[in-house]
């Protein structure tokens, strides 16, 4: 094999198509265990140095799998003999994409020096090598590409900046890079979504929440809504983010009229959070009385320490509000663990098909008073505060 890497001046037809095959399959074995004297003979029997490879169903050039692989040597080489660092696969990724996102950073600063525009290539959805870097968190390519002139806010297909990316993927570091180098906060995907929103779905870090602060700082607003019409605390709250959220409310998000940010805040069990809801003005309702009893005693006595007091109990009334919370505490605790899961599957059912007369329906079936009862409980007027927990 290695015979075939030295030809002669002029070859026989024959073993010039053999050396056609041969010398790619040659480079390629060179790339992939990172023999760079290998390279040498396949280039020097005469090999394009811009020859293209089949990976799949896609082309690439020498030059993209060295940068891929880091193989810093062999594309040296390949740049010695002329070839091209921006000839992007046939997917449209180029080779500065391949080297920033895999944080090679000897090469991405080798394909920078060698390739004047490298930094504005744009792969099929239409992303950058800025973005590539910053999604997997490689703060010094970044920084090298910055200093080369990439665009700060391109945004790809899907209307993400690098910041965004960076925020998406939870690449802090990379998120405060980008916001110090004049990264704007307030560009929208084309989901609706920005750098807060999708940083508050992020999972609870207590290093997120200085960049909260510095994306607040930037202006990024904390009541715009997404698509799906959730806002950054509520995203922040479903995800259990009490640090994201306590930061969102202090810098003066709004908790909304319909009582979902106390009960995603009941969800997260964190009392610090809930307490700071209550003392924003919100308000529990009665299915956020039963989730703080069921998984949450303690946010569950700063509910009822706060006033809040479940529905009259059938045939039985409630304490008056000024005696203690006991019992009504013990109370609502005994209910949990007591309700048949098929009567409230009931009223849930009777709810959903939102009767005009849900009385006719209820009074039509042979049951007891107290069950009846508990079955219309909120059919009418409080059919809001009666979703699924």
């Amino acid at each position: 094999m290695e015979t075939l890497l030295m030809p002669p001046a002029a070859p026989p037809a024959s073993l010039s198509s053999v050396l056609a095959y041969t010398l790619p399959a040659e480079m390629l074995r060179a790339i992939t265990s990172d023999n760079w004297q290998r390279a040498r003979q396949a280039l020097d029997a005469g090999l394009d140095c811009d020859h293209r490879y089949r990976c799949g169903s896609v082309t690439r050039s020498g030059a993209s799998l060295c940068a891929e692989r880091g193989r810093l040597q062999i594309l040296e080489l390949l740049v010695q003999r002329q070839a091209s660092v921006e000839q992007a696969d046939s997917d449209g990724t180029s080779p500065l994409h391949r080297a920033a996102a895999q944080g090679h950073i000897a090469l991405v600063r080798l394909i920078l020096q060698h390739g004047h525009h490298a930094h504005g290539a744009r792969d099929a959805e239409l992303r950058t090598p800025l973005h590539c870097a910053a999604e997997q968190g490689h703060s010094e390519a970044v920084e090298l590409l910055l200093d080369a002139g990439a665009e700060l806010d391109a945004r790809d297909r899907a209307g993400f900046t690098p910041l965004m990316w960076a925020c998406h993927r939870g690449r802090l570091a990379v998120a405060r890079l980008l916001l110090s180098r004049g990264a704007s906060a307030s560009p929208q995907s084309s989901a609706e979504e920005t750098a807060l929103h999708l940083l508050s779905r992020q999972s609870a870090r207590a290093a997120d929440l200085a960049l909260v602060a510095a994306l607040l700082a930037a202006s990024a607003g904390t009541e715009a809504g997404c698509r799906a019409g959730r806002t950054p605390l509520q995203l922040a709250l479903t995800v259990g983010h009490s640090g994201t959220a306590e930061t969102l409310l202090r810098a003066g998000a709004e908790l909304g009229a319909d009582g979902a940010a106390l009960q995603m805040a009941v969800r997260t069990g964190s009392a610090s959070l809930v307490r700071l809801l209550l003392l924003r003005g919100a308000r529990s309702d009665h299915d956020t009385l039963f989730q703080a009893a069921r998984s949450a005693p303690d946010v569950l006595d700063l509910l009822l320490w706060a006033g809040a007091r479940p529905p009259p109990p059938p045939l039985r009334p409630w304490p008056p509000l000024e005696e203690d919370c006991s019992a009504a505490r013990a109370t609502l605790v005994a209910a949990v663990g007591t309700v048949p899961e098929l009567t409230v599957c009931c009223r849930r059912a009777l709810l959903a098909l939102r009767l005009v007369r849900p009385e006719q329906t209820v009074a039509r079936l042979p049951l007891p008073a107290p069950l009846a009862e508990f079955l219309l409980f909120g059919a009418s007027g409080d059919s809001e505060n009666c979703g699924d927990n």
